[in-house]
């Protein structure tokens, strides 16, 4: 009698052990999981934020760009109307 209560209690124990180690593989698996994603999307952010500040510097290399052309031209209509005879 008291050896089939051992065996019960150790099966029992063995059972509700096996479930824990299970519960805690979960656990572990679930928290890398959420870790590598969390991770991630803090690269997609710091990613982002980066590609943000090279189209703002392009734009205003684009805006310099203009403005030196913009000049260019001007100074080649004010050379070429001044150097016409009247």
């Amino acid at each position: 009698m008291f050896f089939r209560i051992g065996y019960i209690l150790s099966i029992n124990f063995y059972l509700l052990l096996r479930t824990y180690m299970e519960i805690d593989e979960f656990e572990t698996q679930t928290y890398d999981k959420l870790e590598t994603a969390l991770n991630q999307l803090q690269t997609a952010t710091l990613l982002l934020s980066a590609l943000e500040m090279q189209i703002s510097e392009s734009g205003n290399t684009v805006k310099d760009l203009s403005r030196v052309i913009e000049t260019f031209i001007t100074s080649k209509r004010d050379n070429a109307s001044g150097s016409r005879p009247t």
